[in-house]
């Protein structure tokens, strides 16, 4: 309870960031947190169903739970804010390592970053992007990073790259609208646009693959409640209506257990995370 007090505010301010779904049992609820890749609204409807299959299967409310960007979100995690959390499979890494979270499934589909023009754009090449503004994610977003690797391979440096302060799919948004000759999103963000938006925009490079998003729990959590956790994402995945209506609209691919191997895969990429977190103070606070 003091937790949820102390966030409090937080929820208040920026209206529509929390969805309990339907209640009714004794035990203490699960935060969910969802990292904000895209718009809010979008996010929460999208995960809505799969809260829902989860509290069946453990008898026990989930309060799906996201933040006003990735900063934020990440700051949450490393003070352990969620029960359990959609997180970028290189934070997945970082909060495995030092802050107390197992990583329990991995979507199976590949994560990437889309280098994207307007579909009317004169540019055709990575090279003709020298000195023109790009948009990027947020600094702390893996498709950030990925794209900065995508960058220096041809000789582009980040000088003309900028941050908003906003979601991927509101960045998206901004490349159709001309305020930027290029933008970068990742895959999740790409799939879950409108065929309208998709039909606007082209690719024009992609980064280099990855694992994909991962489901974290914290490491206290009792062992029965991480298997039901799994069984229950599994199964709505596998299983249900809505599970494939799920898939086909984030283009996710299915869940399994991530490998060591997959994991170790992203240490670097984890090590360059916690260089961020540290210019930007995150998770050196004592965890509430």
């Amino acid at each position: 309870m003091r937790r949820l007090a102390t966030r409090l505010p937080i929820l208040l301010v920026a209206a529509g960031l929390l969805i309990a779904c339907p209640a009714g049992w004794t035990r203490a609820p699960l935060e969910f947190g969802l990292a904000p890749y895209i718009s809010t609204r979008t996010l929460l409807a999208m995960f809505k169903p799969l809260c829902a299959h989860i509290e069946r299967r453990l008898n026990r409310s989930i309060m799906l739970v996201t933040a006003p960007h990735l900063e934020d979100y990440d700051s949450r995690l490393a003070e352990h804010a969620y029960d359990l959390a959609i997180v970028s499979p290189h934070t997945a890494r970082v909060l495995q390592r030092e802050h107390s979270y197992q990583p329990l499934l991995r979507f199976t589909a590949e994560l990437y970053g889309v280098l994207l023009v307007k579909a009317d754009s004169p540019v055709r090449s990575l090279r003709e992007l020298a000195n023109q503004t790009i948009a990027f994610p947020q600094r702390t977003s893996v498709t950030t990073l990925l794209g900065r690797e995508l960058l220096e391979k041809n000789g582009i440096g980040m000088g003309h790259v900028e941050h908003p302060h906003s979601f991927q799919d509101s960045v998206l948004l901004g490349l159709v609208q001309g305020e930027y000759v290029a933008a970068l999103v990742n895959s999740f963000a790409l799939s879950s646009a409108s065929a309208e938006q998709k039909a606007q925009v082209r690719q024009l490079a992609a980064t280099r693959r990855i694992p994909h998003l991962m489901l974290v729990a914290r490491t206290s959590m009792l062992t029965a409640d991480k298997e039901s956790l799994q069984a229950a994402m599994t199964e709505f995945i596998e299983r249900t209506p809505e599970g494939a209506k799920f898939l086909r609209e984030t283009g996710l691919g299915g869940v399994r257990a991530p490998t060591e191997t997959e994991l170790k895969s992203l240490d670097n990429l984890a090590a360059e995370q916690r260089r961020i977190w540290g210019k930007l103070r995150i998770g050196q606070r004592p965890p509430r």
